[in-house]
């Protein structure tokens, strides 16, 4: 049996980044910080579970440009989703 749930892309989702997803996520950041002038960890695992926690647009904004077919798996092909339990 299948769940539809509504997701809002502004909602946080929490992914567990494998080595070669921690060096992308390193590499990404280290660019940034360079072109903004500032500061951000490069480490994303902001969980105690070891979990990157953001709103779901930031995940698929890193992992657009770095995952395709036949690439090695940045995440451990598992996404929770954070859904309030005010949407339909």
């Amino acid at each position: 049996m299948r769940k539809d749930v509504r997701f809002n892309i502004n909602h946080y989702a929490r992914v567990k980044l494998t080595e070669q997803g921690l060096r992308a996520y390193a590499e990404r950041q280290a660019n940034e910080n360079m072109r903004l002038r500032k500061y951000r960890p490069l480490n994303p695992a902001n969980t105690p579970d070891g979990y990157w926690r953001a709103q779901a647009w930031e995940i698929i904004q890193f992992l657009g440009p770095v995952c395709g077919l036949g690439m090695g798996p940045l995440v451990d092909c598992e996404i929770i989703f954070e859904v309030p339990e005010t949407c339909p």
